[in-house]
């Protein structure tokens, strides 16, 4: 997945240096992959990508969501992760969907990685 990912969508979204939420980003972005991060009231930009208010405003294809949302609130973003149909979700360390969600991934071919950090295993190919 990550040897062929170019644009990486980060749904939750943080502007807190320490929270996974932004530093995983900008180490994706400072590697070469396009961000685009999702945050409620977005605007501007963060890791030199737009930041947009929900999935619905993405006009591109995305090669992964990086979900940074606990694992109780991923039901609720079934249908816009459906609608935007993302080639992969990926659910961070310690963040495992919950049946509902995974059955829906697997139901409209969308490819689901759970508890596994993207900054780290992309550390692992270099």
């Amino acid at each position: 997945v990550l040897l062929n990912a170019r644009v990486v969508v980060i749904l939750g979204a943080s502007t807190r240096p320490e929270r996974a939420a932004y530093y995983v980003p900008a180490y994706l972005a400072q590697h070469g992959f396009k961000v685009i991060s999702v945050r409620p009231g977005g605007r501007g930009r963060l890791h030199g990508g737009p930041v947009l208010s929900s999935l619905a405003e993405i006009d591109q294809d995305v090669d992964v969501l990086n979900v940074f949302r606990r694992a109780d609130a991923l039901s609720g973003h079934i249908a816009e992760v459906v609608a935007l149909h993302p080639k992969t979700v990926w659910l961070p360390t310690g963040v495992r969907a919950p049946a509902a969600f995974r059955e829906a991934m697997a139901t409209h071919g969308i490819g689901l990685i759970e508890n596994r950090c993207m900054m780290v295993d992309h550390g692992m190919l270099r």
